[in-house]
């Protein structure tokens, strides 16, 4: 009897917290938006792909020095298009090490930060499908 009730009290609660959230949704006048996480990684890889919040549209990084690469990939080959973000290495020759750069998303589609883990420098990495709305720039 005890179990038939605990289990009734934790569906409601469960019902409960559901319809809550449901109203919360539905009553709010700004969508959330979404940051996707970049699947883990070993942390010593050359290149790692970072998805944007366009599901076509992905960040490939090289880890070693900061430069970066748009991809852009699609079921028709007019549709898959590499394009140079930033061509700019950051560091070079023993100071250029496999995961030393990592990007984070922001709340903003069209940009993310991109962190030297060694020296705490910081950029802003503006992606766009416009070259010259493209930019990486010092932040500290």
């Amino acid at each position: 009897m005890a179990k038939k009730l605990f289990l009734i009290g934790a569906m409601a609660l469960w019902a409960m917290g559901v319809m809550a959230q449901e109203t919360a949704n539905t009553n709010s006048a700004k969508p959330q938006e979404k940051i996707v996480a970049v699947p883990p990684t070993k942390a010593d890889v050359n290149f790692k792909l970072y998805p944007t919040q366009n599901p076509n549209i992905f960040l490939l990084l090289d880890t070693r020095n900061g430069r970066i690469w748009i991809e852009q990939w699609g079921l028709k080959s007019k549709d898959r298009v590499e394009a140079t973000l930033s061509a700019q290495q950051q560091v070079f020759g023993e100071d250029a090490i496999p995961g030393r750069f990592e990007l984070y998303p922001t709340t903003n589609i069209f940009n993310f930060i991109m962190v030297d883990q060694v020296s705490g420098n910081t950029w802003q990495v503006q992606w766009n499908f416009e070259p010259e709305n493209r930019m990486v720039v010092r932040i500290n």
